[in-house]
């Protein structure tokens, strides 16, 4: 029989060779949850026949709209075996030589160009039309746009990112990587996650959030265990959202009570209630609504990050000699760069700049310059296929000064983070086009935040809305748009 191994992010699926990539296309996206499974599909043909063996070591990657291109993926060893009226089928795969992480990429950035379809489309009546350049060709493309405001401000800072960002910007749920942003959930969103981890929770909360959901379940219906009403009722996320909140308030309040001329002592709070107090200041205040850019991963790990940068916390818009100076040798006594480039970059970035609050550690070591420019001298891709670069700071500052590039083209960095991780769901990663990693974040309309959390669709974009809702229901000076997402949120509740 001809049989196609089409692989998918939720696993392998045979199917037959009869059908045409279309319906195939159609039958995947109907038949896994993530509906973004189809945009890492790996197109196999594979013959097998009974009671022989065959050996496969040809593939092809099918890219929508354009020719089959072959390649040498992975090795198979194929038999069907009949036995009394059955039959028997083993795979067997040798060690594969797997995709780079950069083909990986440039295979998304292809779909992505073709047409193919990502959770941020939008439906046929909601087609927007963007200006009359060569680089848009007059085109009307069917699109969702969450930010329409932030797209304009893009335009006005740099109109090569605006034009790639409306042309294929996508974010969607990942793994850590260098390349990918790590989100900083609310205290609600982090104890639901905990919440469904069960015993595998790290805190006391997760289960006590756990608990209070199972007192609220109806009685286990026909053919329904309570399991799987818990399964069911956990994946409701304003449901969840408003326990948790409910929760959260609750117990902060009674933390209250026992303070004494306006301070509480943590030495006569519980664990549980020091525990509390530490995730709500991290979610709350320290990195709320962060949005961090990894660098680099630990070796092995798809859940934490060795360093990253917080890329929507600006601190300075101009650049003088001193803080030149500190941004190119740091504040060990470091003689990276001599006096003549410190004034060259004051001169360069002295009226106008983009300066950030990278993270809490490395803060004496020197400010990083991130940019998209792969041709710079000097610079270093953060991972193969990512087009996001660090370095290169002389041929930046030279490059500005004679009017090659803009000052907002560049963006740079004071200190890192060295120990963000998804594993206890304080974050989450999110995978995405490099124009929203690139762009800057200065005055903003949408925070950085509900954009990429909104792009994502799903339970992010839900826990953004219910954020909205929090931030601006009270806010009289709320724009159209906001107040439409909050209606909105209300109305679902």
């Amino acid at each position: 029989a001809q049989l196609t191994i089409y692989m998918t992010t939720s696993g392998a699926v045979l199917m037959p060779e009869c059908l045409s990539f279309s319906v195939a296309w159609r039958w995947l996206r109907r038949r896994t949850r993530n509906r973004l499974a189809g945009a890492l599909v790996l197109y196999m043909l594979a013959s097998l026949a009974v009671n022989c063996d065959l050996f496969l070591s040809r593939c092809c990657c099918v890219w929508p709209g354009s020719s089959i291109q072959r390649t040498r993926l992975h090795s198979f060893n194929a038999a069907c075996n009949a036995k009394n009226g059955g039959s028997h089928t083993r795979l067997r795969a040798s060690p594969p030589n797997t995709p780079s992480a950069e083909a990986w990429r440039d295979f998304r950035a292809k779909l992505v160009a073709s047409g193919l379809k990502l959770t941020t489309d939008e439906r046929p009546n909601d087609t927007v039309e963007r200006g009359n350049d060569s680089d848009n060709a007059s085109t009307k493309a069917i699109r969702r746009s969450v930010a329409p405001k932030n797209e304009e401000l893009l335009l006005e800072q740099n109109k090569e990112l605006w034009s790639e960002y409306i042309n294929g910007a996508w974010a969607h749920p990942g793994i850590v990587e260098a390349g990918t942003l790590l989100c900083r959930l609310p205290i609600e969103g982090q104890l639901m996650y905990l919440m469904r981890q069960g015993s595998a929770g790290e805190t006391t909360w997760g289960q006590k959030l756990r608990e209070q959901l199972v007192k609220e379940l109806p009685d286990a219906e026909a053919g329904r265990s309570k399991d799987e009403l818990f399964e069911t009722w956990s994946r409701n996320t304003n449901y969840c959202y408003r326990m948790a909140e409910t929760m959260v308030h609750k117990e902060l309040g009674s933390i209250a009570q026992t303070a004494t001329d306006g301070r509480v002592d943590l030495s006569k709070l519980s664990t549980a209630q020091r525990e509390l107090i530490m995730m709500y200041s991290q979610a709350s205040t320290e990195y709320w609504q962060a949005v961090c850019l990894v660098l680099s991963t630990k070796p092995g790990s798809s859940t934490d990050a060795r360093e990253a940068i917080m890329i929507n916390r600006p601190c300075a818009r101009r650049i003088d000699a001193k803080f030149a100076n500190l941004l190119l040798n740091g504040a060990e006594g470091a003689v990276n760069f001599d006096e003549e480039t410190i004034e060259a970059c004051e001169r360069a970035f002295g009226l106008e700049a983009a300066v950030y609050m990278g993270g809490p550690d490395k803060q004496a070591s020197g400010g990083l310059l991130v940019h998209g420019f792969e041709d710079l001298p000097g610079a270093e891709e953060i991972a193969p296929g990512t087009r996001i670069y660090t370095g290169g700071v002389r041929a930046a500052i030279d490059g500005v000064l004679n009017g090659k590039f803009k000052p907002l083209d560049f963006r740079w960095f004071v200190g890192r983070h060295t120990d963000l991780s998804t594993r206890n769901g304080g974050w989450s990663a999110v995978a995405c086009a490099r124009p929203i990693c690139l762009k800057q974040c200065l005055g903003l309309p949408k925070p950085l935040w509900h954009e990429v959390m909104q792009l994502c669709g799903g339970e992010n974009a839900a826990l953004s809305r219910l954020e909205f809702v929090e931030q601006f229901q009270e806010d009289p000076d709320t724009d159209p748009d906001t107040r439409r997402i909050v209606e909105q949120t209300q109305q679902e509740e």
